[in-house]
């Protein structure tokens, strides 16, 4: 039986010569290899912040998406093992996600073009349905995950709320 490190070498050898469905199946099976290096990584930051306990598959999905780019950019004739490089891939992707969704202050999340591309988005999907879109179609339409667009929609509501009560009680 070979060891973990000697196929990794051969699947990251396939997968630097391969294209399409090919280099997807490859993708899939180091996904499946690495999914306890992942699911071990966004397990630590479970309880980071304002996060809530459902904020875990999107912690998960930020892992997956560090350990694609590793994939994708590890060199091998560098001297790291390809572990190492997913490890800190995985670990940096994961951080990311938790700073863009985190709205404690110091997040890029609530840029005012980004707010402008979430309320055009809206409006936009609102006239094509017919009806208040849900937040898993905010999700797919721009391309974020659920607990982002869930923060802008109650960034959305603080600011709503803030101008009714300055019209209301003219402050």
């Amino acid at each position: 039986m070979m060891s973990s490190e000697f196929s990794i070498d051969n699947l990251m050898d396939l997968y630097r010569n391969s294209k399409g469905d090919d280099r997807r199946r490859i993708e899939e099976q180091i996904c499946d290899m690495y999914t306890p290096l992942v699911h071990k990584i966004a397990d630590k930051y479970r309880n980071s912040g304002a996060y809530s306990i459902s904020a875990n598959d999107d912690r998960i999905q930020d892992g997956y998406q560090g350990l694609l780019q590793a994939l994708r950019s590890y060199d091998p004739e560098k001297d790291t093992k390809f572990l190492t490089y997913a490890f800190n891939c995985v670990r940096k992707a994961v951080c990311q996600g938790i700073r863009e969704v985190n709205v404690g202050g110091k997040s890029k999340a609530f840029t005012d073009s980004r707010m402008q591309k979430y309320r055009k988005t809206k409006k936009e999907l609102e006239q094509k349905l017919g009806r208040k879109p849900s937040v898993s179609e905010l999700a797919i339409e721009t391309g974020w995950r659920v607990n982002t667009v869930l923060a802008y929609e109650r960034q959305l509501f603080e600011i709503n709320s803030i101008e009714h009560n300055q019209l209301f009680f003219g402050e």
